[in-house]
C-alpha cells in the first residue's frame, strides 16, 4: 500500500490523493486505516523527492465557475452518470477483449503481435495517430473546450484494445484523458463550463473505474482547488454508485457492497465475480 501511495503521489504530484489511494484501492467499501502512517509518509516523501529532482507536473485549472442553478445541477448529475457508465464500460471492455478475443491465443508474443498490429492498423485507418501514447493533449482540449465529437471514443477504443491484448499498465493517464475530454465535450454541447466538467470527468472516470471515491475527491482538491469541492463529492459518489461492482483492478475485494441486492458479493474479488458470471448456468 505504501508503494502504491508513493508511486501515485510522485507521478501525479498529488501526495494527499496518493496516500488515500494506497489505503483505499485494495478493498471496495473499506479504508485501510492501519496503513495510514506508512502511506502518508511514503506519499509525501516520494512527492518531495520528485520535486527535489526538478520534475514538474502539468497544471490544469477550472477557468470559470458558472453560477449555481437548477440547470447546472441537472447537467452535472447527468454528466456524472455518464462518467460512471464510461468507467464501468471501460473495465468491462478490457475484460471482454481478454476473455473473448485473445483468450485462446496461448502464446503471449502472438497476443502482443496481433494486438499491436490491430491498434496500429486502426490508427492509420481512422487517421488517429495523435491518440497514440498518453495523449495528454486530450486533457488540455477538455479544459479548453476544443474537443472533437469522437475524440473520447477513439481514445477509449484504442486504450481498451491496447490493454486488453496484453500491453499491461497505463490505465490512469488514458482514463484522465478520456474523462477530461468527455466532460469538456458535455460542457461544449450543453453550453456550460467545459473546464469544470472536464475536471469532474478527469477525476470521476478514473475514480469509478478504480472504485476509489475518497481518492476522487482528494484528487480534485489537489489538482483544481477546494472551491469546487461540492462538485467533486457529487461526481465521486454518483459515478462510484453507477459503476457497480466492476473495475480495472480484478484483485479488489468487496468489503461492503455498493447496493443491497449485491451484498452476496461481499468478501469476493472482482475477478471472481466475473468468473462466476462466465460459468454456464444449469
Amino acid at each position: 500500500m505504501a508503494g502504491i501511495s508513493a508511486g501515485f503521489a510522485s507521478v501525479f504530484g498529488t501526495p494527499l490523493a496518493g496516500a488515500v489511494f494506497g489505503m483505499e484501492m485494495a478493498f471496495i467499501g473499506k479504508l485501510s486505516v492501519e496503513a495510514l502512517i506508512p502511506c502518508f509518509i511514503a506519499a509525501y516523501t516520494a512527492s518531495s523527492v520528485t520535486h527535489l529532482l526538478g520534475i514538474t507536473h502539468t497544471v490544469y485549472s477550472i477557468k470559470a465557475f458558472p453560477s449555481l442553478s437548477p440547470s447546472l445541477i441537472i447537467i452535472v448529475i447527468v454528466a456524472c452518470v455518464v462518467f460512471g457508465l464510461t468507467g464501468r464500460f471501460f473495465s468491462q471492455s478490457i475484460h471482454f477483449v481478454k476473455d473473448h478475443i485473445v483468450k485462446n491465443r496461448t502464446n503471449d508474443l502472438i497476443k502482443a503481435f496481433l494486438g499491436g498490429s490491430l491498434v496500429i492498423g486502426l490508427m492509420f485507418a481512422l487517421n488517429a495517430q495523435k491518440f497514440a501514447g498518453l495523449s495528454t493533449w486530450l486533457i488540455q482540449a477538455g479544459f479548453d473546450g476544443t474537443v472533437q465529437l469522437f475524440d473520447p471514443v477513439l481514445k477509449f477504443l484504442l486504450t481498451v484494445l491496447t490493454l486488453g491484448t496484453g500491453f499491461q499498465g497505463g490505465e490512469v493517464t488514458p482514463l484522465f484523458g478520456i474523462g477530461s475530454s468527455l466532460g469538456g465535450l458535455i460542457g461544449q454541447l450543453s453550453n456550460s463550463s467545459p473546464s469544470l466538467l472536464a475536471a469532474l470527468g478527469l477525476i470521476a472516470v478514473f475514480g469509478c473505474a478504480a472504485n476509489t471515491p475518497l481518492t476522487t475527491v482528494m484528487l480534485g482538491i489537489e489538482l483544481f482547488g477546494i472551491q469546487a469541492a461540492p462538485f467533486y463529492i457529487i461526481a465521486a459518489l454518483i459515478s462510484y454508485y453507477v459503476a457497480g461492482h466492476h473495475g480495472i483492478y480484478g484483485s479488489q475485494i468487496i468489503h461492503i457492497g455498493k447496493r443491497h441486492p449485491v451484498k452476496a458479493h461481499q468478501g469476493k474479488a472482482l475477478r471472481d465475480l466475473k468468473r462466476k458470471t462466465d460459468e454456464p448456468q444449469a
